[in-house]
C-alpha cells in the first residue's frame, strides 16, 4: 500500500486555510459585537456603520415598486459586503499600527473609550485659573502691546 504524500499535503493545506478562515470570521464577529457603537469622532467601526446606513438608505430610496426582488436584494447585499470590507480594513489597520508600535494592543483601534458628548466650552467649574492668568497679560501690558501694534501699523503705511 502506497500513500500519496501530495494528497495529504493538499488536505492539510486545505484544512489549515479553512480553519484560518473560520477563526477569522469568529474573531470578526466577536470584534464587531464588542466594539463601540457610538463615537462622535467616528473612530473604529462607527464610520463603516455610518456608510452602511447611508448606502441602505440610498437602496431604499432608489427602489421602485416595479423592481425585481433580485435587483433590490443585490443593492442590499452589496452594501453589506462593502461594510464587511470596511470593517476588515479597520481590523487590519489596528494590526498594522500594533506591529509598528503605535498602539499597545491590536484591538485598540476599535475597542476604546467613546466620546459621546462634546465638552461644554462654557463649563466654568473645571476652568483652570492659573493657566488662564498666566496666558492673559495685565491691563498695563495689554495697553503697551496695543500701542506697539498701532505704531507698527502706522509705520507700515
Amino acid at each position: 500500500m502506497k500513500i500519496d504524500i501530495s494528497k495529504i499535503n493538499m488536505r492539510v493545506l486545505f484544512y489549515l486555510l479553512l480553519g484560518l478562515l473560520v477563526a477569522y470570521f469568529i474573531y470578526f464577529a466577536i470584534a464587531i459585537s464588542l466594539s463601540i457603537k457610538e463615537d462622535l469622532q467616528g473612530r473604529g467601526f462607527v464610520k463603516c456603520t455610518d456608510i452602511l446606513m447611508m448606502e441602505l438608505d440610498i437602496c431604499t430610496e432608489n427602489a421602485t415598486e416595479g423592481d425585481s426582488f433580485i435587483k433590490k436584494s443585490n443593492c442590499y447585499i452589496s452594501s453589506v459586503f462593502n461594510n464587511s470590507y470596511c470593517d476588515t480594513k479597520v481590523i487590519f489597520t489596528g494590526y498594522q499600527k500594533w506591529f509598528k508600535g503605535e498602539i499597545s494592543k491590536p484591538w485598540d483601534e476599535y475597542i476604546f473609550e467613546p466620546i459621546t458628548e462634546f465638552e461644554d466650552p462654557l463649563d466654568f467649574q473645571n476652568l483652570d485659573l492659573t493657566k488662564s492668568e498666566s496666558n492673559n497679560p495685565s491691563y498695563e501690558d495689554f495697553i503697551k502691546i496695543e500701542k506697539s501694534l498701532k505704531e507698527t501699523l502706522k509705520s507700515d503705511d
